[in-house]
């Protein structure tokens, strides 16, 4: 990297426009960058790195203003740099974030920032890069290999950071290291081996849980006898007693025998259980364990089958007892009913009877039922058409002709008409007197006629309506062109007056209008003469300021005043130009010229003095800086001071707590030596209280399956029932079987019989065999399921007493409280184990810290010695310059004191010397004005009378009367009355005074009337031309107009007569045809309405007549078939019917009757049921109460060996689950081992990490190692061979632990052959050691950036801390450094190197700012 060119705009502490030619500053390979504190040394190197990276150094880049605050408010912000990085030539452009003021209005505005960068090929010509601050950012970032932290320590050197770096400790040198080296990589090796490590020990923590947990279930799954019984080494077989049938039948006692109550898994478990063995440690062998409990839970289940064949093969014989017992009562019970039931039937044989006799009424009744339907659907109809005929003619009548007359007249009215709904009242005639329908179809004929004579008349009336319209149309045209003709004549009459006067407006407006020029050319002058009066009094008012601002400026001056002040400049100056007629600026302008000359002299000694002072600068600063470092000094030995006291207190008090935390840790370890024995408590608790809470559980599901058995032997013992009544159902209708199957002629399968008189007859709901079957299906499915309740109570009795036995005895609660207090031990002892590793360590922490203690105490008197030692050299040179300073200052305070009063005063005589020079300039630019005013006036009092003399002539005309002009005289003043002193009345000058504003404003206001006046007569010009016109062209059209109205009225009085004429001939023919009604339509409406009344009666009265027939026919036939059938009459016939539903149900009653007594019969006849009947009856309690006693025990039985089986099924389960869990954990233990090996082997903790360093401070111990070397090839020139830097691992500045992060320096000292801590270097001496180290750092660090060459360097201050040969060796090893080519810029204002380096940059400051200036040599 090479820098060639810098621009600064308003950057920093420069407000204008700085360049630094890079090229010209670096051809001899080293310059200076000096100038005064403050003055924007620094500003120089931040426009570089704000160039390159748009950031400044430091804590500067917080800073939110870039932009100077003595610049422009307009100017923005702006740093061009052109730099060569590997071989590209680039020039970056870049703006930081500032705010200037807004184009329109007040306030500010916020500008972005910006960045331009550009190539700048051979071609010259330059190519755009980007605009973007990433892009260029990334760009110039790549090409340097470096970020703006590592730049800013490997091109611009900053001396204090690096003797900080010199003195730290091992954290902070981290901290800067890792800006410069990037050790990310290996930071996060180190995370992601902790991370992987403590993920590790969780899987393995969990897996290892999981394997505890199935061994666990596989515990509770075997129980107490089990897990007894794979503790035998060699287990008995299970060989249970038989159970035989009779020994759950009651004994004459009627109780059970004791071996029938005694549970079969009882003898199961006895005979499982022999001399207890030693069972394996599932922790440690939890396969093998696995594997005894699985083979001991096989041989249990195989004796409890055995002893369940056993007692199904008992049960079987009880329940077919039981079964034969329902039978036997099941016939006897048939036998009763069928006894009881034919009782009953023969004293139905009444009923019987009656219902034949109806049944055959019923049956001749359907016969006549058609034809008394019929009949009465005729009168029904017959009645309706009746009714529809007398309401037809009620609503006609009133359009019939009265009885005594011979004509009727159809084209009169006959009163309202009826509507369609009404009804006749009392008035209508009776039925026998309604007029007959073909007379009323007559009348219909006679109004259809009618109508079609009036509807031929209808297009007249129309006509008609057309005709009146057209009549009202022309009388109201006649009015209106009679009101037409009216106006047009009194407008021909009034025009001629109007076309005069017209005229003479025109030729008036026209004179005003040659006037106008003249006018405007004497408004323009005026206002011109007025603008120089205006001039001429603000310069004036100028000077008297200007002058009013000196006399106060010499005022504030010391051992001056206004005793300095020219005559004519003590008194008043007035702006007034009527005060005198010479005017005061001639006299004014040569005095200011005179005290200018004055206070310049005053200005140029003081400038002499300061810049003799300004030398003295440098001295004033290095006591200041002298006089901190003996206050840093006797802060640092005070501080050397109290820790050397706290250091020897903490090595008095340190053994007694090494003694405490050890027998502390004693006592930790005994506690940790019961935690075993608590866990073990805790894991039984824990067991119990599971157990306790799995019996209360299984109690609720055995209550729950208890009432489910009590369900299922209920349904159980309905569906047996049901089976044995369809069974017995079937028996009884056998019979009706048989008979189905009999043939005429072919004997009887029974008794042999041809003859078959009376066969019996099947019930409707006799039962198949079909049915039978699915009773039986049903019975045994429920059988079953009350066999899988009895054996599921049996299993959740047993999980019952198992789980009570495992609890010992302790409710849930117990368990609990069991539970909580022993978690609540294990707890304490744990709390109490975990505090051993840290009292390990703190023991182990304060043996180190004892032995560090030791160590530093050492270091600290060796510190002290080297600080005195530094305070005496300091305090002389202090003395020095102290002496030299004090002549300097004289009688002020102090060198600064006399050098800014100086400043000051310098300060104030500028500003005097500008006030002079404003106040010169102010009495000339008066002194112009007024002679400009005065040579303005005569010509505008010339114009101002050309144009009034128009003004009035054009009101003498009279074309304006009213107007007055701007002073408020009448249009006939020659000039307003304005007197004008030095004008005489002809406006010629005749003397040098001069006009006031207040003159000159009404000499516009003058002018600016009078050209009102003649605008407002010349406007009038176009628009009265325009209606002289207007009113010729309406003269010509008047009177066109008149002719043409004139013969419009002619031809509209005309066609109003034909009008007439027609109408009256129409309207006399329409009136005879209309009759009494309103129009003609309304008669044609009215006659169309009674035909269709009259219609309708007629129609209406014909079906009428038709229907009477039609009921009367109808009625007689039915009559006649009533009486043929049987019957009295119609009305006989009608109630000996009957509905299909009635009668079908009297059918069926008759057939259950007979089925009835036909299946009774053959029941009774059945020899079983009358076998049953003779035969004792049967004890069924006691059978069932035998079968009941039998089916529990083999319920037992089934559920010791179900209990056993799923026992059996769930530990094979369990153990397939325990050989997977355990394959996936054994993996994990060593993932485990292995992730944790490594974790501590990177953090420093593991015991094969010999230094107990991290992998990060390893890297960066290694690069430290790297700058070390590299430093002491500079660092054995610089001093003489006598310092060399050390790299320690062990050791850091200002750290005095065992270990220092690897990251400690030492400086070995080759005249004492002894290592001792850089910070007890020297301030010259830690310079030359600290630039060794950044020199050092920059190699290192190109190096690490892909070898960028850094062909630009920057040094920033330290040197004045050298004397003069430390100052040679280290200029020599900088002149080593142009090698190549590389140019390097030393910062620094120390006064000697000005001489040793020809090649400066120099940083001027002032009060506005500062600014650069540039020797080069040649």
């Amino acid at each position: 990297m090479r820098l060639h060119h810098l621009r600064l705009t308003a950057f920093g502490s420069f407000p204008g426009s700085e360049e630094v030619d890079f090229d010209a500053l670096g051809e001899s390979g080293l310059f200076l960058v000096h100038g005064p504190t403050g003055a924007g040394k620094t500003t120089v190197l931040d426009a570089v790195c704000y160039a390159l990276y748009g950031q400044v150094p430091g804590l500067r880049n917080s800073a939110r203003r870039l932009r100077c605050d003595h610049a422009p408010p307009d100017r923005g912000p702006k740093v061009t740099l052109e730099v060569t990085l590997r071989g590209r030539r680039l020039r970056v452009t870049r703006s930081p974030v500032w705010e200037r003021p807004k184009l329109r209005g007040e306030g500010v505005v916020e500008e972005k920032a910006k960045v331009l960068l550009e190539e700048l090929p051979a071609s010259g010509t330059p190519v755009f890069l980007s605009s973007r601050a990433d892009e260029a950012g990334e760009l110039i970032g790549g090409l340097l290999g470096m970020n703006a932290d590592q730049f800013c320590q490997v091109a611009m050197l900053p001396q204090g950071d690096f003797a900080r770096f010199l003195r730290a400790d091992g954290e902070e040198r981290r901290r800067l290291l890792e800006k410069l080296f990037s050790v990310k990589i290996f930071s996060d090796v180190e995370h992601w081996l902790s991370d992987h490590r403590t993920t590790a020990h969780q899987e393995r923590q969990e897996l290892r849980q999981r394997v505890d947990s199935v061994i666990d279930q596989m515990r509770g799954a075997a129980g107490p006898a089990l897990l007894e019984a794979a503790a035998s080494a060699v287990p008995a077989a299970v060989t249970p007693a038989p159970l035989e049938v009779t020994g759950a039948v009651p004994r004459a006692g009627g109780s059970p025998t004791p071996e029938a109550e005694e549970p079969a898994i009882s003898q199961a478990e006895a005979s499982a259980s022999p001399n207890p063995g030693v069972l394996r440690d599932p922790r440690e062998e939890p396969l093998e364990w696995a594997r005894d409990l699985l083979e001991a839970a096989g041989r249990a289940c195989a004796g409890l089958s055995g002893a369940r064949a056993a007692s199904e093969a008992s049960l079987r014989s009880a329940r077919s007892a039981l079964e034969a017992g329902h039978e036997l009562a099941r016939r006897r019970r048939a036998h009763a009913d069928a006894q009881a039931r034919r009782d009953e039937l023969d004293r139905a044989a009444e009923e019987r009877s009656d219902l034949e006799t109806i049944l055959a009424e019923a049956t001749r009744a359907d016969q006549v039922a058609p034809l008394i339907q019929q009949a009465e659907q005729r009168a029904e109809d017959a009645t309706k058409a009746s009714r529809l005929a007398v309401e037809a003619t009620a609503r006609a009548l009133p359009l019939l002709p009265s009885a005594g007359t011979a004509h009727h007249d159809v084209t009169k009215p006959t009163g309202p008409r009826p509507s369609p709904g009404d009804r006749p009242d009392s008035r209508s005639p009776a039925a026998g007197d309604r007029p007959e329908p073909e007379w009323m179809a007559t009348l219909e004929r006679a109004r259809r006629d009618e109508i079609a004579r009036l509807e031929q008349l209808v297009p007249e009336e129309a006509r008609l309506a057309t005709l009146r319209d057209g009549l009202a149309e022309a009388g109201a045209r006649l009015a209106t062109l009679a009101d037409e003709r009216d106006r047009t004549s009194r407008r021909l009459d009034a025009l001629p007056g109007l076309r005069a006067q017209t005229g003479e407006r025109l030729a008036l407006a026209r004179l005003a209008a040659s006037g106008l020029p003249t006018a405007r050319a004497a408004v323009s002058a005026a206002t011109r003469h007025l603008d120089a009066v205006h001039r001429r009094d603000t310069a004036a008012a100028d000077m008297s300021a200007a002058l009013n601002d000196l006399r106060a400026l010499l005022a504030d001056l010391p051992g001056s005043g206004q005793n300095d002040l020219p005559a004519r400049l003590s008194g008043p100056v007035s702006g007034d130009p009527s005060a005198d007629p010479a005017g005061p600026s001639e006299e004014v302008g040569a005095a200011a010229r005179e005290v200018r000359e004055r206070l310049s002299v005053l200005e140029r000694g003081l400038r002499d003095e300061l810049a003799g002072l300004e030398l003295r600068r440098a001295d004033e600063t290095r006591a200041a800086e002298v006089r901190g470092e003996l206050a840093e000094i006797d802060a640092v030995l005070a501080g050397l001071d109290e820790r050397e006291e706290a250091l020897a207190a903490a090595r008095d008090e340190l053994p007694a707590r090494l003694a405490d935390i050890d027998e502390r840790l004693a006592a930790v370890r005994e506690q940790a030596a019961l935690v075993p024995a608590a866990e073990a408590a805790w894991n039984a608790a824990c067991a119990a209280l599971e157990h306790a809470e799995r019996r209360d559980a299984v109690a609720a599901e055995l209550e729950a399956a208890e009432a489910e058995r009590r369900i299922t032997t209920d349904e159980a013992q309905d569906l047996r029932d049901r089976l044995q009544s369809i069974r017995q159902d079937r028996i009884e209708g056998m019979a009706a079987e048989l008979a189905q199957g009999l043939t005429p002629g072919e004997p009887c399968a029974v008794c042999g019989s041809t003859d078959h008189p009376a066969p019996a007859v099947a019930a409707e709901a006799m039962p198949t065999v079909e049915d039978e079957q699915e009773a039986e299906a049903l019975a045994d499915a429920a059988q079953d399921r009350r066999q899988a309740a009895e054996g599921r109570v049996a299993v959740l009795h047993a999980q019952v007493e198992e789980a009570e036995a495992r609890a010992g005895g302790l409710s849930a609660d117990e368990a609990l409280i069991a539970r909580e207090e022993a978690e609540s031990r294990l707890a304490g002892l744990a709390v109490a184990a975990e505090d051993e590793d840290e009292l390990a360590e703190q023991a182990r922490a304060v043996r180190a810290e004892l032995d560090e203690v030791r160590d530093r105490a050492r270091d600290v008197e060796l510190e002290i010695a080297g600080h005195r030692t530094r305070r005496a050299a300091l305090q002389a040179e202090l003395d020095r310059l102290a002496l030299g300073l004090d002549t300097a200052r004289g009688e002020d305070a102090s060198v600064a004191a006399r050098r800014e009063r100086l400043a000051e005063e310098a300060r104030l005589l500028g500003l005097a010397i500008d006030a002079a020079t404003r106040l010169g300039e102010t009495a000339a630019a008066h002194q112009e004005q007024r002679a400009a005013a005065r040579r303005d006036l005569p010509e505008t009092l010339r114009l101002l009378d050309a144009a009034e003399a128009s003004s009035g002539a054009a009101r003498t005309d009279g074309t304006n009367p009213g107007a007055v002009d701007s002073d408020g005289a009448d249009g006939g003043g020659a000039r307003s009355g304005v007197t004008i002193p030095g004008v005489d009345a002809g406006g010629a000058e005749s003397g040098g005074a001069d006009v006031s504003e207040e003159v000159a404003a009404g000499l516009v206001r003058r002018g600016e009337g009078v050209l009102a006046a003649l605008r407002a007569a010349a406007g009038e010009e176009a628009a009265l031309a325009e209606a002289a016109a207007r009113l010729d062209a309406e003269l010509a059209e008047l009177n066109d107009a008149l002719a043409r109205v004139g013969l419009e009225l002619a031809a509209e009085q005309a066609k109003e007569e034909g009008l007439t004429t027609e109408s009256e001939r129409l309207t006399t023919r329409l009136d005879a045809a209309r009759g009494q009604d309103a129009t003609l339509s309304a008669r044609l409406e009215r006659l169309a309405d009674e035909a269709e009344l009259l219609r309708d009666a007629a129609e209406v009265g014909r079906h009428a007549r038709a229907a009477a027939t039609e009921r009367d026919a109808a009625a007689a036939r039915a009559e006649s078939a009533a009486v043929e059938a049987g019957f009295a009459g119609v009305e006989d016939a009608r109630a000996a019917m009957r509905t299909t539903s009635a009668r079908q149900a009297m059918a069926e009653r008759l057939r259950a009757l007979d089925a009835e007594h036909a299946a009774v019969t053959k029941l009774l006849a059945d020899p079983e049921l009358a076998a049953a009947a003779a035969a004792p009856p049967p004890d069924v309690p006691a059978l069932t109460e035998a079968f009941e006693q039998v089916e529990r025990e083999h319920a037992e039985r089934s559920s010791a060996r179900d209990q056993a089986a799923a026992r059996r099924d769930r530990l094979a389960e369990l153990s397939t689950s325990l050989d997977a869990t355990m394959a996936r954990w054994r993996p994990a233990e060593e993932r485990h081992r292995l992730a944790k090996s490594l974790a501590e082997l990177a953090v420093g903790t593991s015991p094969d990490n010999v230094p107990h360093m991290r992998l990060s401070s390893y890297v960066l111990g290694e690069r430290l190692r790297q700058v070390v070397d590299a430093a002491n090839a500079r660092l054995d020139h610089m001093s003489g061979g006598r310092y060399v830097l050390l790299y320690d691992p062990r050791k850091s500045a200002g750290d005095r632990r065992r270990a220092g992060g690897g990251l400690g320096l030492r400086v070995l000292d080759g005249w004492t052959g002894v290592d001792r801590d850089p910070a007890t270097l020297s301030g010259g001496e830690a310079f030359m050691t600290s630039l060794a180290l950044a020199l050092a750092l920059a190699d290192v660090v190109s190096a690490e950036a892909g070898g960028v060459e850094l062909g630009t360097l920057f040094i920033d201050e330290g040197f004045g801390t050298l004397d003069e040969d430390t100052l040679d060796g280290v200029l020599d090893i900088l002149d080593e450094l142009r090698d190549g080519g590389r140019a390097v810029g030393i910062v620094s204002h120390v006064g000697e190197l000005r001489a040793r380096v020809p090649a400066q940059l120099k940083v001027i400051k002032n009060r506005f700012g500062s600014r650069l200036a540039m020797a080069v040599p040649g």
